[in-house]
């Protein structure tokens, strides 16, 4: 089993970069590009960026592609404390999963609140990049 790194930056770190590029090679491997979901947490708990998981991130993305899609989050949302991106190739059998059990949730939580609980909890687990302002 890989070991689990955590990277951190924020938004304007000058070397937000080179962390950037430490994360990507950590969590693409040989391939190059593995697909990854976006986490956010803050004062509501935590949320999946759905329009951002999924998607495949290349080992050579740039950091400000991905500056641009999370500086919105971060910037005009006061609620959001950081926001998590990490690797997740079975994106969408989670989502699948999360919408079966969302029918029977005693609490009736929604299918991406059951996901982002999920995923809030596995976190530790996983090598990831914590992104804040």
């Amino acid at each position: 089993m890989a070991k689990t790194e955590i990277f951190r930056i924020s938004l304007n770190d000058p070397q937000a970069e080179a962390t950037f590029r430490r994360f990507t090679q950590a969590i693409c491997g040989e391939t190059g590009h593995g697909r990854h979901a976006v986490l956010s947490y803050g004062a509501d708990g935590p949320r999946c960026l759905l329009q951002n998981s999924g998607r495949c991130l290349d080992a050579d993305t740039p950091w400000r592609m991905t500056r641009d899609v999370l500086f919105p989050v971060l910037s005009f949302d006061d609620g959001v404390e950081w926001v998590a991106l990490f690797p997740m190739d079975d994106w969408q059998m989670r989502m699948d999963a999360a919408l079966e059990s969302s029918f029977t949730d005693a609490q009736g939580r929604s299918w991406s609140r059951l996901l982002a609980d999920q995923l809030l909890a596995e976190l530790p687990t996983v090598t990831h990049l914590m992104v804040s302002r």
